[in-house]
């Protein structure tokens, strides 16, 4: 069977592009695998701040009355914490004096808040030429940056669960001996030092460590390369017909052959494979599960496997420094959903048994909307301009004979007279007539260089041939390559005409102006006759040409990226900065603010062009995806939808597309100007870019908070200790400012302390000391070793109360002796909201309404009072590492909690059918199982699940307690 295809001419793409897709196979197999462990498991690390906790609900019976009541809430507040992961890399063979293929990484932050990573380069064994080259890949389609990382290398800042993925090149000594590995370690390493599990070191910590080796060899040196064309063009959409093909190559020191190499590659679903499409070398064609006459002594076998859609070709050599491929093709099935499908090939050979792998192609499915091209048509235009000579009489008249284009007419020209923008696909349209009274099939070729007859022999006129890196393709469906060629053929009916469409790709990076020699192509149709078995010499093949010429102007595009504002457009041209060097948009933020940048996207050519629009904290080196520390960076189209991987989707030419960069400053931002950059690139055309700069000032804003607990109930006469958070959520040092109860209990005591010690305890030393008045009297009495107090100019930190900090404030409210059961009072705590600074100058609060909490206290004299208290076991060995308290800890994700409820019957008489309702709570497991004294566990969780905890008390005797335990372990 013929083979139905859509060919280009191969001499036009040149090189092979081995050392990207062999790059593109590594770092794609990496990804995926980073992927598959960071899949979601059955419990997730708490986020940084979390609040794990809740309350324990009692019921009991007095006198046959259903009562109950409910426990204070306990709350550990989770700490942030570092984690990190570097995926290994394969070993890989390298021959002495070379450059070994590269080593792929996915660095992956595990911890539970946002970190960038330090990427180390470490233990150089000998013959491993130091420094090794970083290059940023991508994580999606395994393809590096072009452009290598300068040191210190370190990733962007990640997001948890959040990958960066890099490629790394090492260089292999001529001295290095065949037989003994050589290697280096790479490690991604912490850089948060506020995080609670950062060790300075050395070594530093957390980190993530892997060994690249490099097997020096004068050996086979076996490489896998896999592509495909769609043959059907455009977006790839059930029903298309692909072509793959598979190149094999062996860099191996001379005599290195490989033998017995068989390569193998298992399609996956959705990929139907097509009988009878198998070549090798674009030449010979193969057949399903037969072996091909030696060529050169290399025989190949082939076969396809339909139990498990393997496709399979055994050589029996593969010698040194020779290379080769096979292609064959597959059909979309028509039920493929709107997907990215993979396929990776493999290779096996002897003395060789750990497989070699491609790199893996991803097959990106429209399964919706595919792009229309309209095709120019045969009536002539001003923009294509179409020019007939004489009939084409190939096998009749004067030109029987003839092997060439005809000696004495002026061939069809296809001229494209109005300008067109560089690296644009030109569409033209040519008809091809059989003048025989046989069906003919007519071969097809082209060639980027017109020759020298153009445009007729007696007539010639000076031309450039199409530039380097033209593509012609021949793009009708009903093409075969009858004669296994390698070149498309057709078939033409007697006496009839068709209509060849034909595309070509000019590159990018080449222009011309009108007027100027033109640039000319040709298409060459040459008869063969259908009884190939039988051919007359009489009547040998003729051909026939026709030209693609452009004589128009070919322009530069151009790509500008502004800034709208409102009509007006800013940043036009492209220049980075405005003249004076100050970026072209400042905007003016708070801390914890959003702001928007409104981009603008115009495509300033004649092409239509997709581009990647990226951002970065430098300029030099421009960096995809870093931002200043804590700043976050969204992409969002007009519609505020968040862009995929950064493409701003088909621009028409000389048209532009809004969008949005949305930066959300921290709550930490210092006052002060931060430059964000923004760069379009294209992606047909990488150096097609512009870059602009903007920035963010961040304001000067005094913001002291404190938060609310919750109502408190004690008896008459009893104290109860409210506690209160007090945090400096502006971006200005506060020195002082009065704290006081306004307005106060009405009849209750009241009096403010500060937990100096940092315990989360109203302890005795402090409750021993004068009630605290303000933020100055505080930050007085705070011990010199206190972590408020030590100084870092590196991270703006000083003695006083600096953004970011907190402190523990104590409300201790004592009702009378004498104060009536149900009474309730409410006093306010409140922060002044007139802040001094280190300046000695008075801001004022930005927020007034979080200066105060609310403090409810109700006197009680029910008989039961649960009361729940909490305590740290951070080695989970059931030992407390803080006394138990009913204030708010903090822990680290892996730590245990210890939770103790007391019920108390403070009456004198016994209650009745007492049960303990607790729970374990969000992001954590039970880590030891629940007791309770007296009383028997009626329902609990298995020790690492969650669950509700009941607990039946039964009858609890006047002025007696039961108690419950059980500690949970925060999920890690």
């Amino acid at each position: 069977m013929p083979n139905k295809s859509n060919f280009f001419n191969r001499t036009q793409m040149g090189g092979n592009g081995r050392g990207i897709a062999r790059i593109s196979g590594y770092l794609a197999g990496a990804a995926l695998g980073v992927a598959a462990l960071a899949s979601p498991a059955l419990a997730a690390m708490p986020p940084a701040g979390f609040a794990i906790g809740n309350k324990a609900h009692v019921s009991f019976e007095v006198d046959g009355t259903q009562l109950s009541a409910e426990s204070n809430l306990v709350q550990t507040i989770v700490n942030t914490v570092s984690g990190v992961t570097i995926s290994d890399a394969a070993p890989v063979d390298a021959i002495p004096g070379t450059l070994a293929p590269g080593f792929f990484h996915v660095i992956t932050n595990k911890g539970n808040g946002p970190e960038a990573f330090d990427i180390v380069v470490s233990q150089y064994t000998a013959n491993v030429v130091n420094p090794v080259t970083i290059y940023q890949a991508d994580c999606a389609t395994g393809l590096p940056s072009t452009t290598a990382l300068v040191a210190p290398f370190k990733t962007p800042e990640l997001l948890p669960d959040k990958s960066f993925c890099i490629s790394v090149v090492a260089g292999l000594m001529s001295s290095a001996v065949v037989g003994t590995p050589e290697s280096f370690q790479i490690s991604a390493v912490a850089t948060n030092t506020n995080a609670s599990n950062y060790n300075a070191g050395p070594p530093i910590t957390p980190r993530d460590d892997t060994t690249d080796v490099i097997n020096p060899t004068n050996g086979p040196v076996l490489s896998l390369v896999k592509s495909y064309v769609d043959i059907n063009g455009g977006d790839v959409v059930p029903g298309d017909r692909l072509r793959f093909r598979i190149a094999y190559r062996n860099t191996g020191a001379t005599g290195a052959d490989a033998q017995n190499v068989n390569i193998t590659d298992s399609l996956v679903p959705g990929l139907i494979y097509q009988t009878g499409t198998g070549m090798w070398n674009g030449t010979v064609a193969l057949t399903e599960n037969s072996t091909t006459p030696p060529s050169n002594g290399v025989t190949l076998t082939y076969n396809y496997a339909t139990q498990n859609s393997q496709v399979s070709a055994l050589l029996n050599t593969v010698r040194a420094q020779t290379s080769g491929f096979f292609e064959f093709e597959v059909v979309v099935a028509l039920n493929v959903a709107s997907a990215t499908l993979t396929n990776q090939a493999e290779a096996v050979f002897d003395g060789h048994p750990d497989p070699v792998e491609s790199n893996e192609v991803l097959i990106p499915i429209n399964a919706v909307d595919t792009v229309s091209v309209v095709l120019a048509d045969s009536s002539p235009n001003p923009a294509v301009a179409h020019t007939q000579d004489l009939p084409d009489n190939n096998l009749s008249g004067n030109d029987a004979s003839a092997t060439d284009e005809e000696t004495n007419h002026t061939n069809d020209q296809v001229v494209q007279l109005t300008a067109i923008a560089e690296g644009a696909l030109l569409v033209q349209e040519f008809v091809l007539t059989n003048t025989s009274s046989t069906d003919q099939l007519f071969n097809l070729t082209s060639s980027l260089d017109g020759g020298p007859r153009y445009p007729n022999p007696s007539a010639t006129q000076p031309h450039q041939p199409l530039p380097p890196g033209t593509r012609i393709v021949f793009a009708d469906y009903n093409l075969y390559d009858d004669d296994n060629s390698g070149q498309p053929d057709v078939l033409v009916p007697a006496n009839q005409t068709i209509k060849l469409r034909v595309f070509i790709y000019l590159p990018a990076g080449y222009t011309r102006a009108a007027g100027a020699d033109p640039w000319v192509g040709r298409v060459t149709a040459t008869s063969r006759f259908t009884d190939a078995e039988n051919p007359d010499p009489n009547r040998p093949d003729l051909t026939n040409s026709s030209w693609i010429v452009i004589r128009g102007d070919v322009l530069a595009s151009r790509v500008d990226l502004l800034n709208r504002d409102g009509t007006n457009l800013i940043a036009d041209g492209s220049n980075t900065t405005r003249p004076d060097g100050s970026p072209w948009l400042n905007i003016n933020a708070d801390p914890g603010a959003k702001v928007e940048f409104p981009l603008v996207v115009q495509n300033e050519s004649l092409l239509s062009d997709s581009f990647q629009l990226s951002f970065s904290a430098t300029n030099a080196p421009f960096v995809p995806g870093s931002t200043p520390l804590g700043y976050t960076v969204r992409l969002l189209d007009a519609s505020r939808n968040p862009l995929s991987n950064g493409n701003t989707g088909l621009i028409g030419p000389n048209s532009s597309r809004d969008f949005i960069a949305e930066v959300t400053v921290p709550q930490s931002a210092r006052p002060g100007t931060v430059n964000f950059y923004f760069r379009v690139q294209g992606v047909r055309n990488p150096a097609l870019m512009d870059t602009k700069l903007d920035a963010v000032t961040v304001n000067r804003v005094g913001n002291l908070a404190i938060k609310q607990d919750q109502p408190g109930a004690t008896a008459p006469g009893m104290a109860w200790v409210f506690s209160h958070v007090m945090s400096n959520l502006g971006n200005v040092t506060v020195v002082d400012s009065t704290i006081s109860y306004d307005p106060p209990f009405p009849t209750f005591d009241e009096a403010l302390y500060a937990d100096l010690n940092g315990n989360g305890i109203l302890d005795t030393a402090e409750l021993s000391a004068q009630p605290i008045t303000g933020v100055r009297d505080i930050w007085n009495r705070l011990p010199a070793n206190s972590p408020l107090k030590q100084i870092d100019p590196a991270r703006g930190l000083t003695e006083f109360f600096d953004p970011g900090e907190s402190i523990i404030l104590f409300g201790r409210v004592t009702p009378p002796p004498g104060a009536l059961p149900t009474t309730t009072e409410i006093g306010t705590v409140y922060v002044n909201v007139s802040l001094e600074d280190m300046s000695g100058n008075i801001i004022q609060d930005v927020q007034p309404s979080n200066n105060r909490a609310d403090e409810a206290l109700t006197v009680v004299d029910s008989p039961i009072v649960p009361i729940k208290e909490q305590a740290l076991d951070r080695g989970c060995n059931g030992t407390v590492d803080v006394p138990f308290t009913m204030g708010k800890l903090q822990g680290d994700p892996g730590d245990c909690i210890q939770y103790r409820v007391t019920v108390n019957n403070n009456g004198g008489n016994l209650v009745n059918q007492v049960t303990i309702d607790d729970k374990v709570p969000l992001y954590t497991t039970l880590s030891t199982a629940a007791q309770v004294t007296p009383g028997q566990i009626a329902a609990q969780p298995a020790i690492g699940a969650t669950g509700n905890i009941i607990a039946n008390v039964g009858t609890l005797n006047g002025n007696s307690n039961a108690v419950l335990t059980f500690t949970v372990k925060i999920d890690q």
